[in-house]
């Protein structure tokens, strides 16, 4: 899978599951991630506890955007959903 550069470090940082399920779920729009979270906050029950820690160890207190496709192909996306709304 050829991943957006940003994304590509997420996955690194957190793993692909878990970097994915961000671009799913978040994608596109900005995201703040906090300077503490614990278990009951949103990132944490996305992606889990000691991902959301991992993120917000490297990230505290700022806004990210990730990429809002997985592979960074928006063109061919575009045209399935277009192709799907057709159908």
């Amino acid at each position: 899978m050829n991943l957006p550069p940003f994304l590509y470090g997420l996955s690194e940082l957190l793993g692909l599951p878990a970097a994915l399920l961000l671009a799913e779920h978040c994608g596109g729009v900005p995201l703040y991630v906090p300077k503490k979270l614990d278990a009951s906050h949103r990132l944490a029950k996305l992606i889990g506890l000691e991902a959301a820690r991992k993120l917000s160890a490297v990230y505290p207190g700022q806004t990210i955007t990730i990429a809002l496709h997985a592979t960074g192909d928006h063109a061919q996306h575009g045209a399935k959903r277009r192709q799907r709304i057709r159908e």
